[in-house]
């Protein structure tokens, strides 16, 4: 896929004008500011990989191999989990940033919104998962056995990683760039030290799942709320 996409910009630039003239196209920021902003967002981006599809490498890191070998039910709930809600929000994630930056004027309000609608459907989600999370399971993956209560908490953990995804951008579009990184690196921080608790395997995936996530959204939330305080033409 990689590999794919490389080869269609350079298609594109050889074969295509107005890839070539998007190509010459000059930022709107100097350049010394548009490297920085640049390099932000590649860190915070590395640091949200790390708790959106790297989260196994970093169970691996900070517990046992033993655990590890164990877990492979966990880490398949962790997966199932979080394709229910982050997978929708990858599809109206843009049209989410399109519509809070044309409500500048209404962004807390909206940033409010967005907080009680993630926490909201992922209750509703969790509360599913719960009824019929241990059924699918043993339908996907018959060697699996996790509780009912645990599908839902990882549910409400995949809903924190959501949330954080979701303030992060809204955080990004107002061009709050170390917010943004500052936010993910803190949430991976805390994240991994939860996983260090002296709580069994399961509790402290729980644990890190839910509190890092959610305090990288809070400071990205600050940020975005300290934004809107600026008038466009200052931020």
């Amino acid at each position: 896929a990689s590999v794919g996409a490389i080869l269609t910009c350079v298609v594109a630039f050889a074969g295509w004008k107005p890839a070539r003239r998007a190509a010459r196209a000059r930022a709107d920021v100097p350049t010394g500011r548009f490297s920085g902003q640049l390099g932000r967002s590649v860190v915070a981006n590395l640091a949200g990989c790390a708790l959106t599809v790297g989260y196994p490498t970093v169970m691996s890191l900070m517990v046992s191999k033993t655990a590890i070998a164990h877990a492979a039910g966990l880490l398949f709930a962790i997966s199932m989990t979080r394709a229910l809600l982050l997978l929708p929000l990858n599809v109206f994630q843009p049209m989410l940033i399109s519509h809070f930056v044309s409500a500048r004027g209404h962004g807390t309000k909206l940033l409010a919104a967005l907080w009680g609608i993630v926490a909201g459907a992922g209750a509703v989600i969790a509360a599913a998962v719960a009824l019929i999370g241990p059924f699918l399971l043993r339908l996907l993956a018959k060697d699996y056995q996790l509780s009912p209560g645990l599908l839902a908490a990882l549910t409400l953990g995949a809903a924190a990683v959501t949330l954080a995804v979701a303030t992060g951008a809204l955080a990004l579009s107002l061009g709050a760039h170390t917010a943004y990184m500052v936010g993910w690196i803190v949430a991976v921080a805390v994240s991994a030290a939860a996983l260090a608790l002296p709580l069994p395997l399961n509790t402290a995936t729980v644990v890190s799942l839910l509190i890092g996530p959610v305090v990288g959204a809070l400071i990205h939330s600050a940020a975005i709320a300290r934004r809107l305080r600026v008038p466009m033409a200052e931020a």
